[in-house]
């Protein structure tokens, strides 16, 4: 599972481009995460940069050793 700036339920939409805080994408993770019974195993790996090509550059060197579909789609946004 993948939280995102272009997450239309997660992300904000500002005239500079679309944004994600930290507390945003935990508050969505656990709402999708709390219907879940019995023990599961969650790993979380928070990907941020303080500007776009920052974050571009952290979520490529995340996506070339997890080549994930939701962190390659994420790429090409």
């Amino acid at each position: 599972m993948a939280v995102h700036p272009w997450d239309v339920e997660a992300g904000h939409v500002t005239p500079d481009g679309v944004y994600l805080s930290p507390v945003n994408a935990i508050t969505h993770l656990n709402s999708k995460l709390s219907g879940l019974t019995g023990n599961s195993d969650i790993a979380i790996i928070m990907i941020t940069g303080n500007d776009n090509n920052g974050f571009i550059r952290q979520l490529s060197a995340l996506a070339d050793a997890l080549p994930l579909p939701t962190l390659t789609q994420t790429l090409r946004r």
